[in-house]
């Protein structure tokens, strides 16, 4: 009886060591996944921070080019205006060119 008791003991002893080895391992387990989560949710927030700016940056994108456009539409209606006043400068000039040579004539004369 005395050595099933010793035996016993000592299976205990071992089952005890087993355990607490199995509890340190849990604690470690538990540690690492401590850690992991807490960079989960760190990655979680730089992602919301990137899609926030990216939205932002995206309606700039769209408000710039907004303003290309207009620009452009400005742009056209000045090239409209810049050739019709380039056409009203050579009438001017066909204008005084037979003013100026009329006038060059009369100085002769004097």
């Amino acid at each position: 009886l005395r050595g099933m008791a010793g035996i016993h003991k000592r299976n205990h002893e071992e089952l005890k060591r087993l355990m607490q080895k199995k509890e340190e391992e849990l604690r470690q387990y538990q540690e690492e996944a401590r850690k992991k989560q807490e960079k989960i949710n760190q990655l979680e927030n730089e992602k919301q921070h990137n899609l926030k700016e990216i939205r932002e940056r995206d309606k700039q994108i769209g408000d710039k080019e907004g303003k290309i456009y207009e620009l452009k539409k400005q742009n056209q209606e000045l090239e409209k205006f810049k050739f019709v006043l380039d056409y009203k400068i050579k009438e001017l000039k066909a204008q005084i060119d037979p003013k100026s040579e009329a006038i060059a004539e009369m100085m002769k004369q004097i």
